[in-house]
């Protein structure tokens, strides 16, 4: 397992002191003014910086809100915040250990420590559908596998485009040799296609892709939106591949220790959450895409017989 750097070993180990990783703390009343009543509260990382105004963070802090709304505050959820705190490849292996209890993240960021949840990407149903043919209840099974609790899906950005600065005519020829930002997800796709997968983080892409680094890269229209990726690219491949997704997953000796009923409620309200925001980010596709025409890009279309 990769380690977590030293600086945020020691924030986490101070974290911890502070505040234990799931604590139950008593209020004098419950909401009828009669017993004691525990709460507790889970910490929480993300794919998403808390408090920004991109559509996954909305995602994440409605979880949040929506979980304290199910249990009456019961259930607290300490958002400590995303990629700043602990790295995308360190954020799985924390909730796996314990150091952190809820990771809301694409399943990318843990297909290493569980190779079968790379299939999901291929998957051609909605959350909502996997709910009810079974899929839903196999993840439940195979994320014991990594020690956490699968809860479902609350943000769904929908399928990956290649956005690129080389006119393409011909995918069988003209791929080859053009170095594009990748992920575990689609390396096998662009190698595929010809392409060079490179690896850079979000915060270098943009002048990565300003300065030539790389010819392109693959991403979810949301964000390449949010970091305005079309004032430093030309083209967009418009045929999606893939569909990436957003699950949370909780630390599964966490999940043990909240009683039955709260772990009911936690669940409804992802699963409620989880129908809202598919509908609002299919929604959304297609301004993303007029932007990008407003902005100057243009989408690059094949014939039938190429585009197969």
């Amino acid at each position: 397992m990769k380690k977590l750097s030293l600086v945020f070993s020691v924030a986490l180990v101070l974290l911890a002191l502070v505040a234990t990783s799931i604590s139950c703390t008593s209020d004098n009343e419950t909401g009828n003014g009669n017993e004691l009543e525990e709460t507790y509260t889970l910490l929480m990382v993300t794919f998403s910086t808390k408090g920004g105004d991109t559509v996954g963070s909305q995602s994440c802090q409605l979880f949040v809100d929506r979980v304290k709304e199910k249990t009456d505050g019961a259930v607290i959820i300490d958002w400590k915040g995303g990629q700043e705190v602990i790295g995308r490849t360190d954020q799985a292996p924390a909730v796996r250990d314990g150091v952190i209890d809820i990771l809301i993240g694409p399943m990318s960021f843990y297909e290493k420590l569980l190779p079968k949840s790379a299939v999901s990407n291929l998957s051609p149903f909605t959350p909502m559908e996997e709910r009810e043919n079974g899929i839903y209840d196999h993840w439940v099974e195979v994320h014991k596998e990594m020690n956490v609790r699968y809860l479902g899906i609350p943000h769904s950005p929908g399928q990956y485009y290649l956005f690129v600065n080389e006119e393409i005519k011909k995918p069988q020829t003209d791929f080859k040799g053009i170095k594009i930002r990748s992920n575990d997800t689609y390396n096998p796709f662009l190698l595929a296609l010809g392409c060079v997968p490179a690896t850079i983080s979000q915060g270098e892409l943009y002048g990565s892709l300003q300065t030539g680094v790389v010819d392109g890269t693959g991403w979810v229209p949301d964000s390449f939106a949010e970091n305005k990726a079309y004032e430093v690219v030309k083209y967009w491949i418009d045929y999606g591949f893939y569909r990436t997704s957003s699950s949370v997953i909780v630390n599964l000796d966490a999940w043990n220790k909240l009683p039955e009923e709260l772990q009911d409620q936690v669940e409804d309200a992802s699963r409620e959450i989880e129908a809202e925001r598919w509908q609002v980010t299919r929604e959304m596709d297609d301004d993303f895409f007029n932007l990008f025409k407003d902005e100057g890009m243009t989408p690059i279309t094949f014939s039938s017989e190429d585009a197969e």
